[in-house]
């Protein structure tokens, strides 16, 4: 990877823009929890399993509502994945909306219809903002 700038950051992890060698830039998030996440290696372990599940369960959800798994390590140390990079989310089109008085009905829907077949799948979102 030729370039690597973190464009995120969550409890389990951070999110980078990287160059992959062909020249296609993606999103990697990386195994990299917060210390007040891994207070001792039991927490550590029980992040790695959920960030390690939450790459298995992604993987498996249709493209439709869903960023899709382009590639994955979960044996490196840290384990990673990548995804195709969002030009925008949802808040920056909360803010951008809000500036012209429009409701953002179309990424809700979006994210709604994502969760039903979550829900549908026997999945629950845990870290839904």
């Amino acid at each position: 990877m030729k370039f690597a700038l973190e464009i995120a950051r969550g409890a389990i992890g951070h999110v980078e823009r990287v160059e992959m060698p062909d020249g296609t830039v993606v999103a990697r998030k990386t195994f990299d929890p917060k210390p007040e996440f891994v207070e001792t290696e039991i927490d550590r372990k029980k992040q790695l399993a959920r960030f390690q599940r939450e790459v298995r369960v992604q993987s498996q959800l249709s493209a439709d509502h869903f960023v899709s798994v382009l590639s994955s390590d979960l044996a490196a140390d840290p384990p990673w994945y990548t995804m195709p990079l969002s030009e925008k989310n949802f808040e920056t089109e909360i803010v951008s909306t809000h500036k012209s008085a429009e409701t953002p009905t179309s990424a809700l829907l979006d994210i709604l219809n994502g969760l039903a077949e979550l829900h549908r799948l026997g999945f629950v979102h845990r870290d839904l903002k």
